[in-house]
């Protein structure tokens, strides 16, 4: 058997593992390998990027249409601004330092339909190893409602304070 065929056993068979409980999460998982492709994402992902998903490529912004090379067809980590990429650049970090990284907050733009859309997350990276496969589970929550409610509040106290100081 070659080797890559005998990698790609270990994975199905992490993946299978590990599958059933992160499909039943409420919150979106991704898991991604050392190249930063995705191996695995369960159906709130989909839901949060209103199911309009790439499937026939394994990079993250190239599945979820991110802003950054949805127009250009570039592969997701080339283009210039993806190097300022939080979600990339994170992912990064937890293989480089074989760590987890919590409460990272992110703006990601998307397109569905030829329309810019923008949603914050909360995200969370653990790293896994399986047989000497090293991966990354990253956990992410819509949690733009709150952060409106937060812009609201704080717009809502500037503009008190400007009206009682003049």
């Amino acid at each position: 058997m070659e080797s890559y065929e005998c990698i790609k056993m270990e994975k199905e068979e992490f993946l299978d593992r590990v599958r059933h409980s992160f499909d039943a999460s409420p919150v979106g998982v991704l898991i991604f390998n050392e190249k930063l492709e995705m191996v695995y994402f369960n159906d709130s992902v989909l839901g949060y990027f209103e199911k309009d998903v790439d499937l026939s490529k394994k990079l993250f912004g190239n599945v979820f249409h991110c802003e950054n090379v949805y127009a250009t067809e570039k592969e997701c980590g080339t283009d210039q601004r993806c190097f300022r990429c939080k979600i990339r650049n994170s992912l990064l970090e937890a293989f480089q330092r074989s760590r987890s990284i919590y409460d990272i907050h992110v703006n990601k733009k998307y397109i569905v339909k030829n329309e810019v859309k923008s949603k914050w997350f909360n995200i969370n990276m653990v790293p896994l190893e399986y047989n000497g496969l090293r991966y990354i589970k990253l956990e992410m929550q819509d949690v733009s409602e709150e952060i409106a409610k937060k812009i609201e509040e704080e717009i809502s106290c500037i503009v008190k304070d400007l009206c009682e100081n003049g």
